[in-house]
Formats: C-alpha cells, structure tokens, sequence
C-alpha cells in the first residue's frame, strides 16, 4: 500500500513497466565509519568498518528497443545483496527519458535503511530531552 502511495506520488506509476536484467555484479569491501560508530573504542572516537558491497550493473530496453544500462550499489544484509548475474527484475522507465529508471526492491531497500536511522534518531533524542526535563523539573532555575 505504502509502496503504491509512493509511487503515485512520484509518478513512477505512469512510467512504462519493463524487464531488465542484472548483467555482472562485482563484489569488494569498503571501510566507512558513521555517526553511529562513535564510542566503539575506549577514546570515543570514531571506528572504521568494513562492509560487503555489491555493485551490480542493470540493463533494459525502451519500447524501439534502444538498450540502457545502470550501476547500483547495495550492501549486506539487503536482499539484494548476492542476487545473481542473469537474474530479471521488473523496474519502471521514463518514456521521456528512458535513462531514468525506477527500481522498486532498490527504493524498498534504501527507505528501509532511511527509516531504521530515523527511528534510532527519535528514540535518541526522546530519551535525551527526558533526561533534559528531568533534571530541570528537579532543578527549576
């Protein structure tokens, strides 16, 4: 439903439905660190991780046939992630412009990801204004 609501909004409902194909995936490693490796060592700095990457290559055709192509990266744990060579996915194009492609299991993952930050970041600053109020409830000025 949600997915639906998305895509009406975005207009990728009106795009053209197609076939594509997943045509190489290359795998490797990255280091990064983020806000949220702050404290993973005694001096409370920031931690370097590794994390598997998968950078796949997704090809399709318009409806004259003119063949278009697209890298996307993801890493573990999306179901993405692995997905094999040859595997065929159904994405949406642009008639206007048919470079521009809509991948609905890619938008799944990365609004997956986007939610689980903005979750974290309100229960965070929950508790934190909790123990703002606490203390200033105990204290008043």
């Amino acid at each position: 439903m949600l997915t639906e609501l998305w895509e009406s909004l975005c207009g990728y409902d009106k795009w053209t439905q197609t076939e594509a194909t997943i045509e190489s995936t290359y795998y490797d490693q990255a280091v990064v660190t983020s806000w949220s490796d702050i404290g993973r060592n005694d001096r409370n700095e920031l931690t370097p991780t590794k994390v598997n990457r998968a950078t796949s290559v997704l090809a399709w055709a318009d409806q004259s046939g003119i063949r278009y192509s697209a890298r996307y990266t993801v890493t573990e744990p999306s179901p993405l992630y692995g997905v094999n060579d040859g595997t065929v996915v159904t994405i949406r194009y642009n008639p206007s412009n048919p470079r521009d492609y809509y991948f609905p299991e890619l938008q799944r993952d990365e609004g997956g990801k986007f939610l689980r930050k903005a979750i974290l970041f309100m229960v965070l600053s929950g508790i934190a204004l909790y123990f703002l109020f606490q203390r200033y409830l105990q204290h008043p000025h």
